[in-house]
């Protein structure tokens, strides 16, 4: 067996856009990986797309954010993105929430279509 691996099969970058809320103003930050893998929160009756859609959905980050260009505390939106897929994709389901064990099955699609949250 090749102890070596493929293991440039398993990057990828996801990319976290971080916006102020008083000023067009945005801050990039580009987080590359090998084994890279997807921590999504599993909620009852849902399925790995859904999961996908609220992981990529943009979302409020800092309450009290200090904007680099305006100069006014306000706050942001952090919106990420996949700027590079790598070629095996592991998604890693939380099964524990506040300390909770999530029993119920989560289903997946034959294929994903993760063209929509590419950047």
């Amino acid at each position: 067996m090749d102890q070596g691996g493929r293991w440039e099969d398993f990057y990828g970058s996801i990319q976290k856009v971080l916006t102020c809320s008083t000023c067009p103003h945005s801050l990039a930050q580009q987080a590359v990986s090998a084994h890279w893998s997807l921590h999504i929160e599993v909620h009852m009756s849902s399925t790995v797309k859904q999961c996908l859609e609220a992981f990529f959905t943009p979302a409020s980050a800092l309450d009290k954010y200090w904007c680099d260009c305006c100069g006014r505390v306000g706050t942001s939106t952090l919106s990420p993105t996949i700027s590079a897929l790598p070629t095996i994709l592991m998604i890693h389901l939380k099964r524990l929430v506040l300390g909770k064990k999530i029993q119920h099955l989560v289903g997946i699609e034959e294929e994903l279509d993760l063209s929509p949250h590419m950047q």
